[in-house]
């Protein structure tokens, strides 16, 4: 499988490992449960600096296959995703495809956080889906932070980068950052 075939991880590395805390019996906490799942190639895993849900603390963000999100299928937002028995979970759903292929299992439908505003089914599948350039950012048009998923109003947006003469915005500069380490791993 390609690497664009995989789904994506996205967690916050402020709050990676707060939910176990000192508790955690695994050197390294839920950052390494969260590395070792890159490391076998079921996720491409990127840290961003914060996902602006402190309160809740492990963060994590399943981003679909790019075949997926051409579909328009969303991210799945998780809160408190810590431990071996959640992250195994995560681990099978997303050797299993993840957001798209599969429903979230129930375990990790506990603690997934309700979103709104997500992006609605593209009409048809392309490139770019997530971001309507044509789109005039005054009509109250939504676009998707390619990094974490989140939705972000183009007028709002706490970051932009210019990729291949288009423009994304994003949810915060954590995410900015993460996009210009590596844009291909997002578009």
């Amino acid at each position: 499988m390609t690497a664009k075939n995989v789904p994506g991880l996205t967690a916050c590395a402020l709050c990676a490992g707060e939910t176990l805390g000192d508790r955690d019996p695994l050197d390294g906490g839920q950052r390494a449960r969260l590395d070792r799942l890159a490391a076998c190639g079921v996720a491409r895993l990127t840290y961003v600096d914060c996902l602006d849900e402190c309160e809740r603390g492990d963060v994590v963000v399943a981003r679909p296959s790019s075949r997926h999100r051409a579909q328009g299928v969303g991210p799945v937002w998780f809160e408190r995703l810590a431990g071996d028995a959640l992250t195994d979970e995560l681990e099978r759903w997303l050797a299993d495809g993840g957001p798209g292929a599969r429903p979230v299992p129930t375990a990790l439908a506990a603690v997934a956080i309700a979103r709104t505003g997500e992006p609605e089914p593209a009409p048809e599948p392309h490139a770019h889906h997530h971001h309507e350039e044509s789109e005039d950012a005054m009509s109250g048009t939504m676009v998707i932070d390619p990094v974490c998923g989140m939705s972000v109003d183009p007028a709002t947006a706490a970051a932009t980068a210019e990729h291949d003469g288009v423009t994304y915005r994003f949810c915060a500069k954590g995410c900015q950052k993460a996009f210009l380490a590596d844009p291909a791993q997002y578009v």
